[in-house]
């Protein structure tokens, strides 16, 4: 019977550098316990998690002497570092300006296999004492505030990195990040060229000059294609630079400029990369008013601090928390004004206003009708439960006003309003000049076409909103739930649509009040189409 020989493997070492970036003293330490080297890597793994790629060859322009050092570095990986180490965490220190230099601010280096980690981190602390103080506070996630794996790929060196609130001038300038990835202060002039006759001009506008004139004064215009002046002479648009970056049309530039100008570039490649590992994921992801974690109070993916806007993450695949769900609806009827930006869509200038809700994403929607339901709450003491009516109304035609994921974003508001319901018996007030009431009794004993043609002639006049379940006392009287279900809904909505071209907009949907019982809603807007109403009998 042949002997099981036992090898005792090491762990691959990871070679730890760090020093305080206005200090000279080096601390290096080389850690070989498996205890040691698992906890370095699980802490990789977190702060990778926040990181977007750039290849170091076509994405990065890394100086001539920190891309040889790196290089060294990984070729001869797992021979210790030699002085390779010590010259790029002190080249690094060098690029760093001011406010990154402050007593308690550490740069860390860490040397794995196939990978060189680079990270500026906030201490908390004037001093680092001991060892354990090290992993603990200097390799924390939260104190990490600029953060690069340069790692060893198939196709060459992949570097992942990110940083806190807003890239700055030397982590940009000492990474090479071309210029989209540049805060705005660092993003240069706007060139345009426009075509006249059988030439092209160029007009030159400092940073501060192009803000002042396109977007505060808005004394100039740049829209679809043509740069307009105050005097009205209007030029085509060829091409539109801004510092080394190029743009091929208007639209393109308007929404560089923008990401870079209110600081949304981070965000929206923060919410592209989240989507994209969804699939591999399988929690939830929650997004709060000032982060988005996985589960409930869980691991931070990112922190949101907007001066200008409300950042907004929430789409099909992530929920938004119940607290900012209540915040935001608790906003919404008190009408107290809120700036919204979903950035999984483009940012518009001109915002969709909905009540007190300033949305800066594109829809196609009569807002001026919609808020036109939305002054039944503002300005009535409508009480809670009809304030819920108008309020899931609103938010459900929103959802379809907005194509892209903000819909999910609205549907999931209006979750809130249902949650907010319990209706039975309640006294709303009387009926206006657009809001229609209707018995349970008068949705009952009829199919679809009959009360689809019901419906058609109570829209004609000037109701916008149609509810059914309320008596002439003004009681809520629930219709049974089993007599609507998500496709009979649909069905008479589309009958409708078919019945009265002359309107735009037409949602039919049921809103549970209890298990098994529902209001009836239609919410409907004119154009300026005719329509036959030939098949809706009239009182000979």
């Amino acid at each position: 019977m042949g002997q099981t020989q036992i090898v005792n493997s090491e762990p691959d070492p990871v070679y730890l550098r760090y020093k305080e970036v206005q200090g000279t003293e080096l601390t290096e330490q080389t850690l070989t316990s498996e205890v040691e080297v698992r906890n370095v890597l699980d802490v990789i793994k977190g702060l990778d998690r926040q990181t977007k790629p750039s290849s170091v060859e076509s994405d990065l322009e890394l100086d001539a002497n920190p891309e040889m050092w790196l290089t060294h570095l990984l070729e001869n990986y797992p021979d210790p570092p030699e002085v390779f180490d010590s010259s790029l965490i002190n080249n690094f220190c060098d690029s760093l300006y001011t406010t990154a230099r402050q007593p308690g601010k550490y740069a860390v280096l860490l040397v794995v296999a196939n990978s060189v980690i680079i990270c500026h981190t906030d201490s908390k602390e004037k001093t680092i004492t001991t060892e354990a103080d090290v992993l603990e506070r200097l390799l924390d996630t939260d104190n990490v505030d600029k953060y690069v794996r340069f790692k060893r790929e198939r196709d060459g060196i992949v570097a992942y990195h990110f940083e806190r609130n807003q890239n700055t001038k030397s982590f940009s300038e000492w990474l090479g990040l071309q210029p989209e990835e540049i805060a705005f202060e660092e993003a240069g002039d706007v060139k345009i060229y426009c075509r006249q006759k059988d030439a092209t001009s160029i007009f030159q506008y400092p940073r501060d000059e192009f803000v002042e004139k396109f977007l505060l004064d808005e004394t100039h215009t740049l829209v679809s294609g043509v740069l307009r002046f105050p005097d009205g002479e209007e030029f085509p648009v060829d091409q539109v630079k801004l510092g080394r970056r190029s743009f091929d049309t208007v639209d393109e530039f308007l929404q560089g400029f923008y990401n870079i100008y209110y600081d949304l570039q981070t965000y929206r490649t923060k919410y592209g990369n989240l989507t994209e590992s969804l699939g591999a994921w399988q929690g939830d992801i929650i997004d709060y008013d000032s982060k988005v974690t996985k589960e409930l109070d869980g691991e931070i993916v990112l922190k949101k601090e907007h001066d200008e806007f409300n950042i907004v993450f929430a789409d099909k695949l992530i929920d938004l928390s119940a607290g900012w769900r209540l915040e935001l609806l608790s906003k919404f009827i008190n009408g107290d004004e809120t700036r919204l930006y979903h950035v999984g869509s483009d940012f518009t200038e001109e915002p969709q206003s909905i009540g007190p809700f300033l949305v800066y994403n594109e829809a196609d929607g009569d807002f001026e009708r919609l808020n036109e339901l939305y002054q039944i709450i503002s300005n009535f003491d409508t009480g809670d439960t009809m304030a819920n009516i108008v309020s899931y109304v609103i938010f459900d035609t929103a959802s379809e006003w907005f194509g892209g994921p903000e819909s999910h974003f609205f549907r999931q508001l209006g979750e809130k309003c249902v949650e907010n319901l319990d209706a039975e018996g309640v006294v709303i007030p009387e009926e206006g000049s657009i809001i229609e009431y209707k018995s349970r009794d008068w949705f009952n004993g009829i199919d679809n076409d009959e009360l689809a043609n019901r419906i058609t002639k109570e829209i004609q006049n000037d109701t916008t909103l149609l509810i059914g379940g309320i008596e002439d006392e003004q009681e809520i009287r629930p219709i049974s739930r089993s007599r609507f279900d998500p496709d009979r809904d649909n069905d008479i909505r589309e009958i409708l649509l078919s019945k009265n071209g002359n309107h735009s907009t037409i949602n039919f949907s049921t809103l549970p009040v209890r298990e098994d019982e529902c209001l009836a809603l239609v919410f409907s807007v004119k154009s300026d189409m005719g329509v036959d109403l030939s098949f809706v009998e009239t009182p000979s």
